[in-house]
C-alpha cells in the first residue's frame, strides 16, 4: 500500500496526477488488457484515486487508449502503408507514441481487402504518427514485446525553454531505449525556422490551451502563421506527392469493403503544389474570415471575390473539421449560384455529419446535383478547370461508397466511362466535341439511380439535362434520347403528374422515329404505357391537335412502318391484340427495361366484374417478377401494371365476360410474338 500522501480524493486529484499515471495505464488497459474497471480498483488501491469510472473512461477517451482502432482509423493507415510500398519505403505506425504492431495492420488487410486495391490515403487521425524504420529495427514483434522492450522517455511541457519554437517543437519528439542499449528515436520533420514573438512561450507552456488555427493566428505574425499553420501539409503533401496529376493514377474505387468514414484531404490541400508558400497562409480560415468580414461591411457581399472567399473559407472551415459552419456558409453560396463546386461541397459535409440515412441521401442528392451541373457548365471552363471541378465530384462519390451498403457498381462503371472520356480530351477544343458523351453519361447515370431507387438524383437528372441534351445530341444519338424521355415519363407517372408524363411519352415517341429504329416489341411497349397513361389525361386532351391526339398519331406512324414482318410473319394479330379489351401478355411483348418500368407503373383504374362489384387490382404486386407463362382463362387472367383495358379479372370493364370464341382468333398469339422478337 503505498504512504498517505500518495493517496487522493475525487477533489484531490490535478491533471498532473493523472498524466503520471498514464503509461501505468496504458499497460495495464492496453498491453496486459485487464478491463477498465479492474485497472481502476487496482489504482485506486495502490495510489488512492477514487475518480469514478465515467472519470477514467473520459481520461483514456482523451488519451486515445483505445483497445480496437475504429475502422476508418486502420484504413488510413493500410492506405498510407500502400502509398508508400509502392515508393519502396518501409512503415512503422504508432498511436499515441506506441508502435502499431505489422502483425496487427496484416490481419486487417487479409479480414477487409482480400485482393482488392486500397483506395487513395486519406488523412490520418492526429494521434497516429509514422516513420520509415532504420535497418536494425525492421523486426516485427508483439505489442507486450514492444512495450517490454521500450521505455518511453517524453519530454514535459515544464521542460521546453522560451528561446524558440524549435524547442518547443521537442515536446513532440520521444526517445526509446531499447534493452541492448541503443537508443531509437523518433522526430517529427525539421523545425520551422523562425523567433518566437511576445507572450508565445506562455501560451505554448500551458498545457490546457489548445493547439488552434485561430488562437495561433492572432498571436503570430503573418509569416509565422504561413510556417506553422502548413507544415504539416507541406510534410503530408512531399509524402505523397501530387498523385492526381494525371486522370490514369486516380484510384480504383472499391465496391466490397467494410464502409469506414473517410476523411479525405481538401482540394486545398490537393491542389497546394507549394511546399510552403504565402500564398498557403491565405487560406487560413482566421485570415478568410477577417476578409469576408470586410466585404459584408463594404456592402460587397455577392461580388466575385467576396462569394470565392467564402468560397474558400467553407473548404478551410471543412478541413478543420467545423462542417455545421461550413455548411452555412455553403448554404449562402447555394442561393447565389448553384455551381458544381459548392454542391460537391456540400455533399462531402453531409457525407460527414448525422445520422447515416440522413447523411447518406442527402449527400447522394447534391452530388449528382454536383454532376448535373459539371455536365452543364463544361463548356463554360478550360480543360484543367474542368479536371479539378470533376475532381471534387469523384472525391464525394468515393466517400459515398465507403458509406453506403448498396452495390454501386452499375453507377461505379458509368463514373469510370466518364472518366474515359475526359481523359481522351486534350485541349480546351475537345470540350465541345465531348458534350454529346458527356450528356449520354449522365442518361445512364439517371438509369442506374432508378435501378438503386434514387429518385430525386434521377428526376434532377433528367430534368435538368433532357432539353439543354438538345444542343448537342443529334440523330446519332437519339435513342438515347428516347429512353431518358422513356424513364423521365415513368417517374413522373409514379408521383402521378400525368400531364408531363404524357409530354414526356410525346417526347419519346419523336426521339424514336427520329432514330429510325425500333422493333415491335419497343412500339408495343410505348403503346401499352400510353393505355395506362391515357385514363388519367384531362377529357380536353382528346380534341385534335392536343397531346393525346399528337401521340396516337406517332404510335399509329411506328405501327404502320413495322406493320408487316421481314420473314413474312403476320404481326397484324400482335396490334389487333393490343387495341383489344383481352387482358395483356406481358411475357411475350416486354423489354429488358420493363424491370424498371413495373416498380414506376401507374396505378391500375377501379373496374366492373361481371358479379356487379367494384374491384381493384391496385393491392397486387406491382413489383412481381414478369413471367413468360400464358394463364388464360375465363375468370382468371394475368394481372400487372396494365390499363383497366388491358388488365383484366376475368371480365370486361363494362362487366361482360369474354366469351370463348373471341380467344381462337389470338390462341397463337405467344408463337407469333415469338416469331416477332426473333425476327426484329
Amino acid at each position: 500500500m503505498a504512504d498517505d500522501d500518495s493517496h487522493f480524493t475525487a477533489r484531490d486529484i490535478e491533471p498532473e496526477d493523472w498524466q503520471r499515471i498514464k503509461w501505468e495505464v496504458h499497460r495495464l488497459y492496453m498491453v496486459e488488457k485487464h478491463p477498465l474497471e479492474w485497472v481502476q480498483a487496482q489504482l485506486q488501491e495502490i495510489n488512492g484515486f477514487q475518480a469514478c469510472i465515467s472519470r477514467w473512461k473520459e481520461k483514456v477517451k482523451e488519451w486515445n487508449f483505445l483497445k480496437n482502432f475504429p475502422a476508418s482509423t486502420m484504413h488510413a493507415i493500410v492506405a498510407v502503408e500502400v502509398q508508400r510500398a509502392k515508393k519502396g519505403k518501409k512503415t512503422v505506425f504508432s498511436c499515441e507514441d506506441i508502435p502499431i504492431t505489422q502483425k496487427r495492420i496484416e490481419n486487417f488487410k487479409k479480414k477487409h481487402y482480400r485482393g482488392v486495391t486500397p483506395p487513395l490515403a486519406p488523412a490520418l487521425p492526429s494521434n497516429i504518427r509514422y516513420h520509415t524504420p532504420s535497418p536494425e529495427n525492421e523486426g516485427d514483434s508483439s505489442e507486450e514485446e514492444t512495450y517490454g522492450k521500450l521505455t518511453v522517455c517524453l519530454s514535459t511541457s515544464t521542460q521546453v525553454p522560451s528561446s524558440s519554437l524549435g524547442h518547443a517543437c521537442s515536446v513532440c519528439s520521444h526517445q526509446w531505449e531499447i534493452e541492448s542499449g541503443e537508443t531509437y528515436r523518433i522526430d517529427l520533420p525539421d523545425e520551422p525556422q523562425f523567433s518566437l514573438i511576445g507572450g508565445i512561450d506562455r501560451w505554448l507552456l500551458d498545457e490546457h490551451q489548445p493547439w488552434s488555427h485561430f488562437e495561433l493566428s492572432s498571436q503570430l505574425n503573418y509569416h509565422d502563421d504561413t510556417v506553422v499553420n502548413d507544415h504539416n501539409l507541406s510534410e503530408e503533401v512531399r509524402e505523397f506527392g501530387l498523385p492526381f496529376e494525371e486522370y490514369n493514377v486516380w484510384p480504383d474505387l472499391p465496391n466490397n469493403l467494410l464502409q469506414p468514414f473517410l476523411e479525405s484531404r481538401s482540394m486545398i490541400a490537393v491542389e497546394q503544389k507549394d511546399e510552403i508558400s504565402e500564398e498557403a497562409a491565405l487560406k487560413d480560415p482566421s485570415t478568410l474570415t477577417g476578409k469576408l468580414t470586410r466585404y459584408l461591411r463594404q456592402n460587397r457581399e455577392y461580388t466575385p471575390q467576396a462569394l470565392t472567399v467564402r468560397f474558400e473559407l467553407a473548404e478551410a472551415l471543412i478541413e478543420i473539421g467545423k462542417y455545421y459552419e461550413a455548411e452555412d456558409h455553403c448554404r449562402d453560396l447555394i442561393a447565389i449560384d448553384s455551381q458544381e463546386s459548392v454542391a460537391a461541397l456540400l455533399g462531402t459535409i453531409f457525407a460527414r455529419t448525422g445520422r447515416l440515412e440522413d447523411r447518406l441521401e442527402e449527400s447522394t442528392k447534391w452530388l449528382f446535383i454536383a454532376l448535373a451541373n459539371f455536365i452543364l457548365d463544361c463548356t463554360n471552363y478550360s480543360l484543367q478547370q474542368n479536371e479539378r471541378l470533376f475532381r471534387r465530384v469523384y472525391y464525394l462519390f468515393a466517400e459515398l461508397i465507403w458509406l453506403s451498403e448498396q452495390d454501386w457498381d452499375p453507377l461505379t462503371k458509368t463514373l469510370k466511362e466518364m472518366m474515359g472520356t475526359l481523359k481522351d480530351l486534350r485541349s480546351d477544343e475537345d470540350i465541345h466535341r465531348a458534350c454529346p458523351e458527356l450528356f449520354i453519361h449522365g442518361f445512364h447515370f439517371a438509369h442506374n439511380c432508378i435501378a438503386l431507387n434514387f429518385v430525386y438524383p434521377a428526376k434532377y437528372l433528367y430534368q435538368h439535362l433532357l432539353e439543354p441534351s438538345s444542343f448537342y445530341l443529334n440523330a446519332r444519338h437519339a435513342s438515347e434520347k428516347a429512353k431518358a424521355h422513356q424513364m423521365y415519363g415513368l417517374l413522373l407517372s409514379g408521383v402521378k403528374n400525368w400531364s408531363s408524363s404524357a409530354e414526356q411519352l410525346l417526347l419519346t415517341c419523336e426521339s424514336t422515329i427520329e432514330s429510325g429504329s425500333y422493333t415491335h416489341q419497343y412500339a408495343a411497349f410505348l403503346t401499352i404505357t400510353f393505355n395506362n397513361l391515357r385514363p388519367h389525361l384531362p377529357s380536353e386532351n382528346d380534341r385534335p391537335g392536343s397531346t393525346v391526339k399528337t401521340i396516337e398519331a406517332k404510335l399509329d406512324y411506328m405501327k404502320n412502318q413495322i406493320s408487316v414482318s421481314d420473314n413474312g410473319f403476320s404481326v397484324l394479330p400482335v396490334e389487333n391484340y393490343l387495341q383489344s379489351n383481352l387482358p395483356g401478355l406481358r411475357g411475350a411483348i416486354l423489354l429488358a427495361d420493363m424491370s424498371l418500368q413495373a416498380q414506376l407503373t401507374l396505378p391500375v383504374r377501379s373496374i366492373v366484374s361481371s358479379q356487379g362489384r367494384t374491384d381493384s387490382n391496385s393491392a397486387l404486386s406491382r413489383r412481381g417478377k414478369v413471367s413468360d407463362d400464358v394463364r388464360v382463362s375465363k375468370k382468371s387472367v394475368s394481372s400487372g401494371p396494365m390499363s383497366s383495358d388491358m388488365s383484366g379479372d376475368g371480365s370486361h370493364e363494362n362487366g361482360q365476360t369474354w366469351p370463348s370464341s373471341e380467344w381462337d382468333e389470338y390462341a397463337d398469339i405467344k408463337g407469333i410474338c415469338d416469331k416477332v422478337s426473333k425476327t426484329s
